[in-house]
């Protein structure tokens, strides 16, 4: 009986944290919820997502309003969200911003975010396309490793666990030959 009294109290706690607020739905959701991201941001759109089993990253995009001398600025970024029993909630993201807005013969605008998603270091890429011959990005880290992602809806975003130091990016076209090679942010390694 104690066994049953212990399990029905955590099942109602668990409950009742979801009811006040626990978790969102969706990562979309956790992302546009989350306090003080991107919530100011005009015309916000969620650009895309990337799942990783009980991992998202979700990018997005908007315009940060002027600000005093400031003119208003094209802004895109991501958020890196987890899921729990209660649902989706917003662990780190970034954002950054163009203006004016960068030209298309550049291909690709990117970011790279550090972070730590408990005790392992995360390192996320993340941008837009901007020449549609671009078909995937590529990442190569300081171990040697390298990661892809497959361009979707004009946007990518790379996930590596354990390395933080990005060497340098390449755009690909669709049959994977690399259209140009860019050093990360920092000068690569």
């Amino acid at each position: 009986m104690k066994r049953a009294c212990t399990a029905l109290a955590l099942l109602l706690a668990l409950l009742a944290l979801a009811a006040c607020g626990g978790g969102a739905p969706t990562p979309e959701a956790a992302l546009l919820s989350a306090p003080g991201l991107p919530a100011s941001y005009q015309n916000l759109q969620i650009a895309g997502t990337r799942q990783y089993g009980n991992r998202a990253i979700v990018l997005y995009r908007g315009v940060q309003p002027a600000s005093g001398t400031e003119p208003a600025t094209d802004m895109f970024g991501y958020g890196y969200l987890s899921r729990s029993p209660l649902g989706w909630s917003f662990g780190s993201g970034g954002a950054g911003g163009s203006n004016p807005p960068p030209e298309p013969a550049a291909l690709i605008d990117y970011g790279v975010g550090t972070f730590r998603d408990g005790l392992m270091p995360v390192t996320v890429v993340y941008g837009q396309v901007l020449d549609p011959q671009v078909a995937a990005v590529e990442a190569q880290f300081a171990d040697g490793s390298t990661a892809r992602d497959t361009v979707t809806g004009g946007v990518f975003a790379i996930r590596e666990l354990g390395t933080s130091t990005v060497c340098a990016l390449r755009a690909l076209d669709a049959q994977g030959t690399a259209l140009r090679d860019f050093d990360a942010p920092g000068g690569g390694c």
